[in-house]
């Protein structure tokens, strides 16, 4: 009786070593944790790049994908990779690049609203959009309000000013940003040619990003 405990608690402290030396070699070693949480998306694929070719996907069989929320994936810290994944319906898929992880990391994908879906609730929002414009700035009659774009969850509105005057030294496009809050649309900054995070710190910066890409107006959309 006395053998078989011996036994027993050997098997347990060996148990115990083991765990706590491939704790070490995890952590000491070249492979990190990598949790992945996500929601409205599908067929999340992690593959390596090809480190003399920058995002030149591996061999297929060198992806690893990913089948459920909370899902840790097994990454070479020394290695590049990039994970795709496709939206639900009307969510937008997307890439996102991976770091070279020094320490095991969680990745959130919360994908934004599709193009198409954006575009079907801006139709539904311009009008109350631009009157809330024109009621901001009813002397700046020199220019148009251009249709522009709803982005990320639709709660982001940008737009360009086109200028219509005659006066060619000034005949900047502006630029403008509105936040729904609340179910209202307000204004989050002033007309300007160019909007930076400098002037703008808590807004996001791809939402400024899209902004400032906005190309130049062609048409007349609205008169102020």
């Amino acid at each position: 009786m006395k053998i078989r405990l011996k036994v027993l608690l050997a098997l347990i402290v060996l148990i115990v070593l083991i765990a706590v030396l491939i704790m070490f070699v995890r952590q000491s070693g070249s492979m990190r944790l990598l949790t992945v949480n996500y929601k409205n998306a599908t067929d999340i694929i992690i593959k390596p790049l090809a480190t003399d070719h920058p995002h030149e996907h591996k061999e297929e069989q060198e992806a690893v994908r990913v089948y459920e929320s909370g899902q840790e994936v097994s990454l070479d810290k020394n290695k590049y990779y990039i994970l795709s994944y496709k939206g639900f319906e009307g969510f937008e898929g997307g890439e996102i690049d991976l770091p070279n992880m020094d320490e095991d990391q969680k990745i959130n994908i919360d994908p934004y609203f599709s193009k198409s879906r954006l575009e079907a609730e801006l139709n539904t929002e311009v009008d109350s959009i631009h009157k809330t414009i024109i009621a901001a700035y009813k002397n700046i009659g020199l220019y148009e309000i251009q249709k522009g774009e709803l982005y990320r969850f639709g709660e982001w509105y940008g737009t360009t000013l086109k200028y219509i005057g005659s006066d060619y030294f000034n005949a900047d496009t502006l630029r403008l940003l509105m936040y729904k809050k609340n179910g209202v649309w307000q204004i989050e900054t002033h007309p300007d040619i160019y909007l930076s995070k400098f002037s703008y710190p808590a807004i996001p910066e791809d939402v400024l990003r899209k902004i400032n890409a906005a190309p130049q107006p062609e048409g007349i959309i609205w008169k102020l």
